[in-house]
């Protein structure tokens, strides 16, 4: 909650009834009613989405009296995506796959309920009565919101590229705006927003899809600006190595290539793990130290590579981190995490082994090695 600062929080689980689901679904429903006590950074409102499943059957919430209750249409239709909100919930629903929750997409209005549980009650038509969603509510913000309006109102989907100096005007503001958590927000939307309304693509591959500590690598930078105004690319930096070209005019549609060469990997740098697999865990529970990464899907910009652009006039810092791609005869373009190993690791071929009995079985390992000279036992 302080990290997102949410205007309103809406609980998926009941508090109330322990026992019923998962303990983690219950714990995050008790949980978050006692964070919006404490935070600073007080939610207006927080709501408990009450679906048929804690009535027993649709049947039966059906039945039921909602007259308390907030309805929502959730399933509205986006012109612009060609898609139900259904339709995309389904799409993200089924990549959750180990536990097998594929699900097909609706169409149509589709009502879901809100208990109100802290703060007022809003009215059925906005649920986001009484609080300020505009620019309004950030010192400084409403001269932004006036350009980002006339950007939306007449917005050139044929030409976009139009549209960037009132982006960069926006940009030169923001960087004036004192509140530091928009701040940081808003800089890196409008940055994107530049990106995708000047063509402009930045990209760092590596030579390899994985290195040891004791390798060097290149690094393969490719720019390109696909709109008519005037991009310089000031320089291009990886840890304490400059691309040797600077000040590169990237010109319409005209690609520059650039290497990093002989780069390594600090010694005391962390060799490539998931966050969360990095400490011992407990049983049924991981650790992470860092409770800044506890609330991300994935450790972000492992290898940053510094892109410093001037767009008219204004120098704008853009990151992206190394990647690793190949062609594959059947998917085309494939994108790999670029990735630092030890000098030798190990996997286990088969993906499930059963021992129903006592009986020793053998199963089958794979020993990978970076380096000619390398000897020892494995033991598991």
């Amino acid at each position: 909650i302080e990290t997102f600062k949410p205007d309103i929080i809406i609980n998926r689980f009941d508090h109330r009834t322990a026992g019923i689901t998962h303990g983690h679904h219950t714990a995050s429903a008790i949980l978050s009613l006692e964070a919006f006590e404490i935070v600073k950074n007080k939610p207006k409102r927080m709501f408990f989405n009450t679906p048929w499943w804690f009535y027993g059957s649709p049947e039966k919430f059906e039945k039921a009296d909602k007259s308390s209750l907030l309805a929502v249409n959730a399933n509205v239709y986006f012109p612009l995506l060609g898609k139900s909100n259904f339709e995309i919930a389904a799409l993200s629903r089924s990549q959750h796959r180990c536990q097998g929750f594929g699900t097909t997409g609706t169409r149509g209005d589709e009502m879901e309920y809100l208990e109100l549980l802290k703060g007022d009650m809003p009215s059925p038509e906005n649920i986001f009565e009484g609080i300020d969603t505009s620019w309004n509510r950030i010192k400084g913000g409403a001269v932004i919101e006036k350009i980002t309006s006339q950007i939306e109102k007449n917005f050139n989907f044929k030409n976009p590229e139009t549209h960037i100096p009132q982006l960069i005007e926006a940009y030169k503001l923001l960087l004036l705006i004192e509140d530091t958590h928009w701040k940081e927000i808003k800089l890196n939307e409008i940055k994107f927003l530049i990106e995708a309304c000047a063509g402009l693509y930045l990209e760092a591959v590596a030579s390899s899809e994985s290195v040891t500590k004791s390798d060097t690598f290149s690094i393969q930078i490719e720019a390109i600006n696909r709109c008519n105004l005037p991009i310089t690319l000031n320089s291009v930096s990886f840890s304490n190595k400059v691309a040797s070209e600077k000040n590169v005019v990237l010109k319409n549609n005209s690609k520059v290539l650039l290497k990093i060469e002989n780069n390594s990997i600090d010694t005391n740098f962390e060799y490539s793990n998931l966050f969360w697999l990095k400490e011992k865990p407990t049983e049924g529970m991981y650790q992470v130290a860092n409770k800044n990464l506890r609330i991300l899907p994935e450790e972000p910009l492992q290898f940053p590579v510094v892109f410093s652009v001037n767009v008219e006039g204004v120098p704008l810092t853009i990151i992206k981190n190394i990647v690793y791609k190949k062609n594959d005869p059947e998917f085309g373009e494939v994108y790999m995490p670029f990735t630092v190993l030890p000098e030798v690791t190990a996997s286990i071929l088969q993906k499930v082994s059963i021992f129903n009995d006592n009986k020793p079985k053998e199963i089958s390992v794979k020993i990978s090695s970076k380096t000619s000279s390398i000897k020892g036992f494995l033991s598991l």
